[in-house]
């Protein structure tokens, strides 16, 4: 059995103490976005945690937020509302179903437009506790989509971006401005009922933020103009397939 002065049981308390202290660090996080944004109080307890260093350096397949624990330390300690901003990002990829329904799509493009749905959701709250200084390239982007979508949506984007047809200089550099999560976690092998399942329940969510914003937080629905057009769309076409 190891002794406390042995290299391998001070590693491991090292390796203990750093997932205890990540854990917290999301903990925190989700505080901050929930104090700002109350009617997402069920949306952003959803999540459970665990630390995986196959991410870069988060993803979460709707049930899991997976974290890559040295990355997640190094994105806090440089700027900690990035950490609020990528769980507020990843939270908005769940409510929008954007990891349930990427079907016959091409799977890069619709990465991508899944993150400018997300971060142009984000950068309309105007959030202090998400806040990013928004490049040229990003205000670029969104005067574009305005002037092409009544509500910028994952899909909305992804057809846009079908009929600009850019190169793939310029679509990296959409790929470098907008990546907040890895969405490789998206594919990995799950029973369709499973899938299904995870869907329904994050349908309910936004069914139930729909609500909450409509009964009880008018001036929220008002102040997230661009969330509550994308939750009123998204819980539309549910109704409607229906």
């Amino acid at each position: 059995m190891p002794t406390v002065g042995n290299p391998v049981y001070r590693q491991e308390e090292r390796e203990l103490q750093l997932l205890e202290l990540c854990d917290q660090i999301l903990a925190n996080s989700r505080n901050e976005v929930y104090l700002s944004m109350h009617f997402l109080d069920v949306a952003l307890s959803a999540l459970q945690f665990t630390a995986d260093v196959s991410v870069n350096p988060l993803g979460t397949d709707g049930e899991v937020l997976h974290y890559h624990p040295e990355q997640l330390m190094r994105i806090y300690k440089a700027d900690r509302y990035m950490v609020n901003r990528a769980y507020l990002h990843m939270i908005m990829h769940c409510l929008f179903a954007h990891p349930f329904i990427k079907k016959e799509r091409e799977e890069k493009l619709w990465n991508l437009s899944c993150d400018i749905a997300a971060e142009y959701v984000i950068d309309d709250l105007y959030l202090a506790c998400v806040h990013r200084s928004k490049s040229q390239l990003r205000r670029k982007c969104y005067g574009e989509l305005r002037q092409k979508l009544k509500v910028v949506t994952a899909q909305g984007v992804y057809s846009y971006l079908e009929q600009e047809n850019l190169d793939s200089m310029e679509f990296s550099r959409l790929q470098r401005e907008f990546y907040m999560d890895d969405h490789r976690i998206w594919n990995q092998s799950r029973p369709p009922s499973r899938r299904q399942q995870q869907k329904e329940r994050w349908d309910d969510i936004r069914e139930h933020m729909q609500t909450e914003m409509e009964t009880f937080s008018r001036e929220a629905s008002e102040d997230s103009r661009g969330l509550y057009e994308q939750i009123c769309v998204e819980n539309r076409q549910r109704y409607d397939y229906k």
